[in-house]
């Protein structure tokens, strides 16, 4: 996928996932296996993360950069057997 700016790149690339998923184009069997994998041992760039903290922080209007953080934070609390929260989220923001 190319645009004129990364934004631009990511924007196209979330639209055509979509058309696809909603087309029924798209096997997410590869990506559950890794998924998986990741949850046993982790694989070296990939974070998961709560889906309903995922929601909120979309609805709170976090930025690319908070998001980024927040995943990054996320992913080593889940490592480390501990959750991780939006009220953490806030929490680290305002540190």
């Amino acid at each position: 996928m190319s645009a004129a700016t990364e934004d631009d790149a990511r924007q196209r690339l979330r639209e055509e996932l979509i058309r696809r998923q909603n087309a029924g184009d798209v096997d997410f069997t590869f990506a559950d296996a890794i998924q998986r994998t990741h949850l046993n041992e982790p694989v070296p760039g990939m974070y998961a993360m709560d889906n309903d903290l995922y929601l909120e922080l979309r609805h709170s209007g976090a930025s690319q950069q908070d998001f980024a953080r927040a995943f990054k934070e996320a992913e080593e609390k889940r490592q480390s057997g501990e959750p991780y929260t939006f009220e953490d989220y806030v929490r680290g923001r305002d540190a």
